[in-house]
């Protein structure tokens, strides 16, 4: 079918350059090993430690999947886009341009000529746009960065800092189940230095199987207070001894000892049922959180919203590949956002921003006063809604729309 001539090194190779390279990788130690054996421009997702990384934050902020959700889920309100700085936006203050946006929210910048440097998310206040700058935002559609306005930039107050200290916190988690995942999350709960993890790990699986994959993964736990447990949580009797009253959140895992994702499942969602049997009635004070992994969405229609929180794994790692496939500089910015790095989604109660129940506020007015103390507003949760599908979250809304304080209410920040 053809021929090769060795002595002809001045042949071109059969593609030049290369194309770029999406990879997903289970184990993010093997990163550099991907990066040094393909010669093109290549973007490796380490699945695992994504998901891992949103496990952890789940665990520390209740109703954050709901954002992840909406953020990872193209059928879903808003994206995070990034495109490349328009020519007459160059030379223009960041701070003043995000003002002025009334479609998107403006969360960073992306220079790819300093491909070593992280995105700059949150920006200092004196950020100016250069060319060659990617503008990262939050908006329901590609277009949306274009549109300013009419009335001109409100004048937003310069970032005087917060002025609360996070105070130092102890979670007690119950994981039943386990896969591949478990160690990296035991290590994202290990980076949070002001934090504290009591875990208790429930599974089929040998324990000395467990301790070795823990010990293999990275350094000795510090933080994370670790016991393990050999049971079969799918049988009530064993799963009632655990106590799982006495947790602050229980973290159902997809196990990946069953041979289908169906089977997986199904023992998540008797997990799930023998739990509600147990546990107080929903919306008593010190029940658990519930947390979910499914690997279906059909089966979410099975899981009453109101009593639990869950997570479609191979639905985000699905929406975060093809994002990056698009537009590889969001690989970097995922990877700020879904750890304990120095930047996080997060929420600010109402009140710490200086209202009180009752108060009327805007979009626009959380926006000045989130970057007041230095944090970006991408929207708001209400508690009394909760129950709803979409957890009480609204992003990125009118910046307009107007609604009355409520007990329990937040402000959904990016924050560092």
């Amino acid at each position: 079918i053809g021929v090769v001539r060795p002595a002809d090194e001045s042949a071109p190779p059969l593609l030049s350059p290369p194309p770029l390279l999406v990879a997903e990788l289970y184990d993010a130690r093997k990163i550099p090993v991907a990066l040094h054996t393909y010669r093109g421009p290549i973007e490796v997702v380490a699945g695992d430690e994504v998901v891992s990384r949103m496990f952890a934050q789940m665990v520390r902020h209740p109703q954050i999947s709901h954002v992840y959700r909406e953020l990872l889920t193209a059928a879903l309100g808003n994206d995070i886009f990034a495109r490349d700085c328009p020519p007459e936006m160059v030379g223009d203050s960041f701070w003043e341009l995000a003002a002025a946006m009334h479609e998107a929210i403006l969360i960073g910048v992306v220079r790819p000529a300093d491909e070593s440097a992280p995105p700059l998310l949150s920006p200092p206040p004196d950020q100016v746009l250069q060319a060659g700058d990617k503008l990262v935002y939050l908006a329901r559609d590609w277009a949306a960065l274009t549109t300013r306005g009419s009335g001109g930039a409100v004048a937003w107050p310069v970032p005087r800092g917060s002025t609360s200290a996070r105070p130092a916190v102890t979670h007690r988690v119950l994981v039943l189940g386990w896969s591949r995942r478990v160690p990296a999350l035991l290590a994202e709960m290990e980076s949070y230095a002001n934090e504290e993890f009591v875990v208790t790990i429930a599974s089929r699986l040998d324990m000395a199987a467990r301790e070795r994959a823990i010990a293999d993964y990275g350094p000795p736990l510090a933080r994370v207070k670790l016991t393990e447990v050999d049971t079969d949580y799918t049988v009530p009797d064993r799963l009632a001894a655990l106590a799982p009253t006495e947790f602050d959140t229980i973290l159902v895992l997809a196990s990946d000892l069953t041979e289908t994702d169906e089977e997986a499942d199904a023992r998540t969602l008797v997990a799930h049922a023998i739990l509600q049997d147990i546990l107080p009635p929903g919306g008593s004070p010190g029940r658990p959180r519930i947390l979910l992994e499914l690997l279906d969405d059909l089966n979410l229609a099975l899981v009453d919203n109101q009593e639990c929180e869950c997570l479609l794994s191979p639905a985000i790692l699905s929406h975060i590949l093809v994002q990056v496939a698009l537009r590889r500089e969001l690989n970097a910015v995922f990877q700020e956002l879904f750890n304990s790095g120095q930047t996080e989604i997060t929420f600010r109660s109402v009140e710490a921003l200086g209202w009180r129940a009752g108060g009327r506020l805007t979009m626009a007015d959380l926006q000045g006063r989130a970057r007041e103390q230095g944090m970006v507003a991408l929207g708001y949760l209400r508690a009394v809604e909760h129950a709803q599908a979409h957890g009480g979250v609204y992003l990125n809304p009118p910046r307009d729309s107007v609604w009355t304080v409520d007990p329990g209410d937040a402000c959904i920040v990016l924050s560092r």
